[in-house]
């Protein structure tokens, strides 16, 4: 599990698979040039890398979940409706 890159395994979603990618511009946890963004380019099918300003990781989970909740909504409704 130490090796897990999650970011190799972006190849193995499908063409047509539309993926939101949304990513703290704090973020304390890992680096999102390594990650979110790097997923976000290997990903062929619609997609979108959003960063939310001025939030940490666990922001998404309280002081920014409306505009965080928002963002994947209206993404669903585009998408995955």
């Amino acid at each position: 599990m130490l090796h897990y890159a999650p970011v190799e395994q972006a190849e193995l979603i499908r063409p047509h698979q539309a993926m939101l990618i949304i990513a703290a511009e704090k973020e304390e946890l890992f680096d999102n040039a390594v990650h979110g963004e790097k997923v976000h380019a290997r990903l062929r099918g619609p997609k979108q890398y959003t960063v939310v300003p001025d939030i940490s990781h666990y922001d998404v989970y309280t002081r920014a979940f409306d505009r965080v909740t928002k963002l994947a909504t209206d993404w669903y409704d585009q998408y995955l409706k």
